[in-house]
């Protein structure tokens, strides 16, 4: 029979875990019933995505690393020496042995993801997250940024160019998605390009878009986890505590 520690261990990694997550999926399911496609930055829609893997990564993370050293009941363990009077003193003692080792195991793991992190966030500076629109539109909306931009390109497959590359269109079809890569070398272009992309776009209809009728299944399911993982982590400290 599993310890009410150990499972008020598994409701707060649940938590924090999945409630990131649900926040995500709820506003990508609201986006992609929008009746217009949403069009946001490359980077922050990076963010967005990291920000609802936060849990996975810094919790899923910790534990796994645990694991790897041999502590599988570490967190429980931490949950009641936290309940008694010198919960602290237990919390400190059950590093202090081998602290330069953990220290130097959770400070290469969090380095690798903030590289990670970083160089995501570059490397989609320069896109547009499309949301909530098909294939034929974004390449229309890519067209008409460029005409207006007083840009003229040829397209080859899915790259306008001039003399230059200008700009790249990457479709998700079933996801009624696309992700438009800016490369244009000139900021202020860009700039131009960007705008009139965003101002065509929003005057576009959105098609009929089945993934929003599964995000929301998701968002539903994930939300009603956290609540149970919720209501279970407050009946058990009522009971027990």
């Amino acid at each position: 029979m599993l310890q009410p520690s150990t499972v008020i261990a598994v409701c707060f990694g649940g938590l924090f875990c999945l409630a990131p997550a649900s926040l995500y999926l709820c506003w990508l399911a609201a986006v992609n019933r929008r009746d217009r496609p949403v069009v946001t930055s490359g980077g922050w829609d990076f963010v967005r995505v990291l920000a609802a893997l936060s849990g996975f990564l810094l919790v899923g993370g910790s534990i796994l690393l645990g694991l790897v050293r041999n502590h599988p009941q570490l967190f429980p363990e931490l949950f009641e020496a936290l309940r008694h009077a010198n919960g602290f003193d237990k919390l400190r003692a059950t590093f202090e042995t081998q602290w330069m080792w953990w220290m130097a195991l959770f400070g290469g793991y969090f380095a690798v993801i903030g590289l990670a992190v970083l160089t995501g966030f570059r490397g989609r500076g320069r896109t547009l997250a499309v949301y909530n629109v098909d294939t034929s539109t974004a390449e229309a909306a890519v067209e008409y940024a460029l005409a207006q931009a007083g840009l003229t390109a040829v397209r080859a497959g899915n790259v306008w160019a001039d003399s230059r590359k200008l700009v790249q269109l990457v479709p998700f079809h079933g996801a009624r998605h696309a992700t438009v890569r800016l490369l244009c070398p000139h900021p202020r272009e860009r700039e131009e390009i960007e705008r009139h992309l965003r101002a065509d776009l929003a005057r576009a209809a959105a098609p009929d878009n089945p993934v929003a009728a599964w995000l929301s299944l998701l968002a539903g399911g994930a939300v009603f986890t956290v609540v149970t993982f919720v209501g279970l982590l407050l009946y058990i400290l009522y009971v027990r505590y």
